[in-house]
């Protein structure tokens, strides 16, 4: 806990103002997690504040989603863009921005640079619990600069189970990628394509797809 305070402090996560009295205020809990190395022996116990979000009411406390914390694939998205578009970093104040006025927010040689996703599933690949491990991959522009393996808590029926979950999950990923690049400038208007290679997940995919139409237009 004194070390999350202490980067708290180090990184100006917040500043201290006075209480508003026209606003309700969100309050914060500690979340704990403890971490462990492979044979199950502990590796280091973490400690993390957070907002109280889900005191919050739609429309009412606020109209976007966002997390009340830096996360790692935010500097990795900041990383990309600033390759993408030549930003040069500056020395300000002891901290290292990126100077993006003398370059703006045009594309690299006129080109559109999009966010294209990639994922994959092996079914029961665990000899121990039949457990699969899933990841994802996604690139902008050039590079990857987002992505994940983790084993599964469930066991899938299926590979097509598999991939479809996996597919589920990324695509949870890709909305989060897609708000933090508006955030940075770079909205992105077209359909982010999730690259999957299983026949049977996508055709459930667009089964799902067209059953959630049909009851809009319900």
């Amino acid at each position: 806990m004194e070390d999350e305070l202490h980067m708290i402090e180090k990184n100006s996560t917040w500043e201290l103002v006075n209480k508003p009295t026209e606003k309700p205020v969100i309050g914060v809990k500690w979340i704990y997690k403890t971490k462990l190395n492979l044979d199950g022996s502990l590796q280091k116990n973490k400690a993390r504040l957070v907002a109280k979000g889900y005191a919050q009411k739609p429309r009412l406390d606020y109209n976007e989603t966002y997390a009340p914390m830096a996360r790692l694939d935010t500097i990795r998205t900041l990383i990309a863009l600033a390759t993408q578009k030549e930003w040069k970093p500056c020395k300000e104040d002891k901290v290292y921005r990126l100077h993006k006025a003398l370059y703006g927010l045009e594309y690299v040689k006129g080109k559109n640079v999009m966010l294209i996703g990639f994922c994959d599933s092996d079914w029961s690949g665990s000899i121990e619990d039949s457990k699969c491990t899933s990841g994802y991959a996604f690139s902008f522009g050039s590079g990857v600069f987002s992505w994940a393996s983790i084993k599964k808590n469930c066991v899938a029926l299926s590979t097509a189970e598999a991939e479809y979950i996996n597919a589920l999950e990324a695509t949870a990923q890709a909305i989060w990628l897609r708000f933090v690049l508006e955030d940075f400038g770079e909205l992105q208007r077209e359909a982010t394509p999730l690259q999957c290679d299983n026949t049977f997940a996508i055709a459930i995919t667009y089964q799902e797809s067209c059953i959630s139409s049909e009851d809009k237009a319900h």
